[in-house]
């Protein structure tokens, strides 16, 4: 599961949460979801680009992710530059 929020509920910097299936959740600058996600996460990691914004990561990564996913709707989420 991904949750997301201001690290101070209604203020500070946005984060981005990964909680596993155990309970434990780890801060994250993003993750891939859905059916296949794990599989474009590996992929994924190696073309996410802290100095470029959300956007530009998302259409690089979308666009790498959709040909070996093929139908599988997979969602990337991103933490956007504070």
């Amino acid at each position: 599961m991904i949750m997301a929020g201001l690290e101070d509920i209604t203020t500070g910097p946005a984060r981005i949460y990964y909680i596993h299936s155990e309970g434990y959740g780890e801060i994250i600058k993003f993750r891939c979801s859905g059916l296949g996600g794990t599989y474009a996460h590996t992929l994924a990691k190696f073309l996410q680009d802290e100095a470029e914004s959300a956007e530009e990561n998302a259409r690089r990564i979308a666009f790498v992710i959709h040909k070996p996913c093929g139908s599988r709707q997979i969602l990337p989420a991103f933490r956007t530059n504070d």
